[in-house]
């Protein structure tokens, strides 16, 4: 806080020195935040853009197997689509994971029972790519 001292020339005689007062700052209405709170609000506002940074690239990555083509892009008839709907068997590709797997098949809706149903199979093995699995239902 700093005090500003103005000289009172109103009550001043001959020869006297003018009195000075002291003038106070009008009251702030809002206070500025202290540091430790602007800290924290960065820091959350940091953590929320990299959560929201991770959904996105996740969703990006999970879409990357799932586009289908147009029709008429991959044949003449454009009958045929590029991941056949009904594969009773797959060989896994690097990089692949249950979860990818069970989306290329199952492009919409909840593949949470598909992933279960994979894994109970896999008895916790992982997957080795060239490995063969079994997709149809039981």
């Amino acid at each position: 806080m700093a005090a500003v001292a103005h000289p009172d020339i109103g009550h001043i005689g001959p020869g006297a020195r003018p009195a000075l007062r002291l003038l106070h700052p009008p009251e702030r209405s809002h206070r500025l935040p202290s540091p430790v709170v602007v800290r924290r609000r960065r820091h959350l506002a940091a953590v929320l853009l990299g959560l929201l940074l991770a959904v996105a690239v996740g969703w990006a990555i999970g879409r990357l197997g799932t586009e289908r083509p147009l029709a008429g892009a991959g044949s003449a008839s454009g009958a045929l689509p590029l991941h056949p709907a009904v594969a009773q068997a797959y060989v896994v590709q690097p990089g692949d994971s249950l979860w990818s797997i069970s989306r290329a098949r199952h492009p919409d809706g909840d593949i949470r029972p598909v992933v279960a149903r994979l894994l109970a199979s896999r008895r916790g093995r992982p997957l080795q790519p060239g490995e063969q699995i079994d997709l149809a239902p039981r």
